[in-house]
């Protein structure tokens, strides 16, 4: 079975994603070694959905943080 654009895009999401993830964690993450067999504009979208994907989970990892503080404070 042949992988279409729209597949190989989920897999970049999906990919793009997780290492945000692990990288909002705690665990680094080397987005060189991801993206370096990764054409010139596939590593330009990976990065810019790499860094929009971390901001998210840094965002929820800082919410979960706080709101663990207040709960503990109650």
């Amino acid at each position: 079975m042949k992988k279409t654009h729209s597949d190989l895009e989920k897999n970049y999401h999906f990919l793009a994603r997780s290492f945000a993830r692990m990288q909002a964690s705690g665990h680094p993450v080397s987005l060189d070694s991801i993206t370096g067999n990764m054409s010139e504009e596939q590593n330009e979208w990976f990065r810019k959905a790499y860094r929009r994907y971390l901001s998210q989970a840094l965002s929820a990892v800082s919410y979960t943080h706080l709101r663990a503080h207040e709960t503990r404070h109650d």
